[in-house]
């Protein structure tokens, strides 16, 4: 609201022709340079005492005032020469505080205050007494006076701009209402008015054969009213602006009647109007129906179809579909005709029945024929099988080796799938291949698995070997199951089977070569073991003395096969993996020694996979010294220190199955 305010101020401003130029805060060095259209005003307010501030004025570029040390304030007005012309002003400012406080509006240019014009007349109604007033033809400045006619209440005064001591202005104007306007136009007399005729239209179409109400509209005229009858009946009844239906036959009798302090112009007969609303021409029919057939041409395979064109009508029966000459009825839909405004319109079409298979084109599609060749082997040429149905071959075969031809034509009324009548085939008899294109393969070989009490396990997998044969490559399945075809780089290699495994080769013959004995070129191996075999032995040793007053007690225990077996043993002492070496024992104690046989082996004379051992040492020194368990003679850690029934954690060794006896070993 502020903003508006402001700018409603600047408008007003700039009418009276005022410009102001102000800058700096309020409270601080405020320079408020502002010029009317005869006069230039500076006010300085707030600058900085103690120094020398300086202003100058020019009218017409001539310095007209100058202070080299104003102070802290300084106000003027310079009049400019009053001669009707253009005149310019500067108004330069140099504060002695800083450059951001100085000002210098360069040269403004300043149009002459306009002429003044209140003598000019303008007309009036002046209120006379009663409703009657009389048209006066007054000065400006005898409305703008304050005991002219802007003073007196009654009076009509038309809006106007004026300027007067060459400051312009606005009246806006006295009792301006819109009648008064016509009142004034009619020179201070009662306005006579042209009431504007009523508009009437007739019924419209809304759909074939239908139509809607016609309508009237009542204009609006300033200074009269409308009102309506019907049909010639009743009373005339007062009727707003707008539009208003009204039946087709209905007769809308229309009057205008004046409204007081108004006359209608002329007589008030002229300002009747009568309208008979009427149906639309044609009373809405549309020659727009159409009905039509057109009729497909018969094929070999089918008769003609006819298809059925209608709209804005309907046949009068089902058309028929069937081969013949038919005639069908259609009638046009309420509201519509056919073209020339029949409404009904007979039709007469011709269904064609299918084509005769005699006519060209029209054979039946059933003819056949067709010539296989066999392929040749190692002992015979090749064959040729020839079919042929409702057909027939023009001459006998040529069955010799080679390249022949033959020809088959389609018996009558019948032709060959794609409707030629007569096919030529090229056939080719291949010889007997030569005696290079004839393979044996070389039988792939099959070993059994078999016992080996140097292995672990005491088994050897068998094995199977594929061999490379030029012009034959070979599939296998194994346990029934495809697994495709063999490598050529694992022609010569073993590849390993399980015992129980069922193994399937097939030799095949490449492109451009046979196999001389196809039902020989497959083989089947079942993998077996027919020996009962031994695992692979080992043998431990175990060794322990007792403490004494001067030394430890000792454990030793290895793999006396190790070399030659290493990993077929594991260690635990005192259930806890150890590798094998011998160890310091120091304090009374039992130390639980086992020894496990991997998977695959056993240990010599033993049936079962772990021994044990339970090895009491005795310590017969009365030493407080913490008893300890060392690793000595090997490269692995003590894991830990054991006290009296304490157990040792050692680590090392594998985890494998053996037969063997529980045993109890004391040293």
């Amino acid at each position: 609201m502020f903003k508006k305010l402001l700018a409603g101020l600047s408008v007003i401003a700039l009418s009276l022709g005022i410009v102001a130029l102000t800058a700096g805060p309020a409270s601080a060095h405020t320079a408020q340079i502002s010029h009317t259209c005869d006069a230039v005003s500076v006010t300085l307010s707030n600058y900085q005492n103690g120094g020398d501030n300086y202003v100058a004025i020019y009218i017409d570029d001539v310095k007209v005032v100058e202070d080299s040390d104003f102070g802290r304030n300084f106000t003027r007005v310079e009049s400019f020469p009053d001669d009707g012309l253009s005149h310019s002003y500067r108004v330069v400012v140099v504060a002695h505080d800083g450059d951001q406080w100085s000002r210098d509006t360069g040269t403004v240019v300043v149009e002459p205050c306009p002429p003044d014009d209140t003598d000019r007349k303008i007309d009036i109604c002046h209120k006379t007494g009663g409703p009657n007033y009389t048209e006066n033809n007054i000065s400006i400045s005898a409305v703008l006076e304050p005991s002219g006619h802007g003073a007196h209440a009654q009076d009509i005064i038309p809006p106007f701009n004026y300027v007067k001591q060459g400051v312009s202005g606005s009246y806006p104007g006295q009792n301006w209402t819109p009648y008064n306007q016509l009142l004034h136009a009619a020179g201070c007399d009662k306005p006579t008015v042209v009431p504007a005729a009523p508009a009437f239209a007739n019924a419209q179409c809304t759909d074939p054969g239908q139509w809607g109400d016609g309508s009237y509209t009542i204009p609006a005229t300033a200074g009269v009213k409308y009102e309506v009858r019907f049909n010639g009946a009743g009373s005339y009844t007062e009727k707003g602006t707008g539009t208003y239906p009204a039946a087709v036959g209905t007769v809308v009798q229309i009057r205008a009647v004046e409204l007081p302090g108004y006359e209608l112009q002329g007589n008030d007969d002229n300002w009747r109007w009568s309208h008979t609303i009427t149906a639309p021409d044609g009373n809405c029919i549309v020659n727009d129906a159409s009905a039509s057939v057109t009729v497909t041409q018969a094929t070999c395979d089918a008769p003609g179809a006819p298809e059925f064109h209608i709209a804005y009508a309907t046949w009068n029966s089902t058309p028929p579909t069937t081969p013949g000459t038919h005639t069908v009825t259609a009638t046009a839909d309420s509201g519509h005709a056919f073209p020339g405004g029949m409404l009904t319109k007979e039709i007469e079409y011709t269904v064609p029945d299918v084509l005769d298979s005699t006519v060209p084109g029209c054979e039946v599609r059933d003819a056949r024929a067709a010539a296989t060749p066999t392929q040749a082997t190692c002992d015979e040429p090749g064959s040729v099988t020839f079919r042929i149905h409702n057909a027939t071959w023009d001459a006998p075969a040529d069955m010799t080796p080679g390249t022949h031809t033959r020809t088959a034509t389609a018996n009558p009324g019948h032709a060959f799938a794609d409707g030629s009548l007569q096919k030529e085939f090229e056939y080719t008899i291949p010889d007997i291949l030569d005696a290079s294109q004839c393979i044996v393969p070389e039988p792939p070989k099959f070993y059994d698995a078999y016992c080996d009490d140097q292995v672990r396990g005491g088994v050897v997998d068998g094995y199977f070997v594929v061999y490379a044969t030029d012009g034959v490559y070979f599939t296998w399945k194994l346990n029934g199951v495809d697994q495709g075809v063999v490598p050529a780089e694992a022609y010569g290699i073993p590849i390993a089977a399980s015992i129980g495994d069922t193994v399937v080769i097939k030799a095949h013959a490449m492109d451009g070569y046979e196999l001389k004995h196809p039902r020989e070129a497959r083989w089947m191996h079942e993998f077996t073991l027919d020996d009962l075999c031994t695992l692979p032995t080992v043998t431990v040793d175990v060794d322990s003395t007792q403490p004494t007053c001067d030394a430890d007690g000792s454990l030793t225990f290895e793999t006396l096969d190790g070399d030659l077996f290493p990993d077929a043993v594991s260690w635990t002492v005192g259930g806890l993996p150890a590798t094998e070496g011998s160890y310091a024992i120091s304090g009374t104690q039992t130390v639980v020694l086992t020894a496990t046989a991997a998977e695959g082996y056993g240990f010599a004379g033993e049936e079962g996979a772990t021994l044990e051992w339970e090895l009491d040492f005795t310590d017969p020194r009365p030493c407080d010294d913490l008893p300890t368990l060392a690793l000595t003679g090997t490269d692995s850690s003590v894991l830990s220190g054991l006290g009296f029934g304490g157990v040792m954690l050692l680590a090392g060794g594998l985890l494998v199955l053996a037969r063997q006896r529980r045993a109890l070993i004391r040293p």
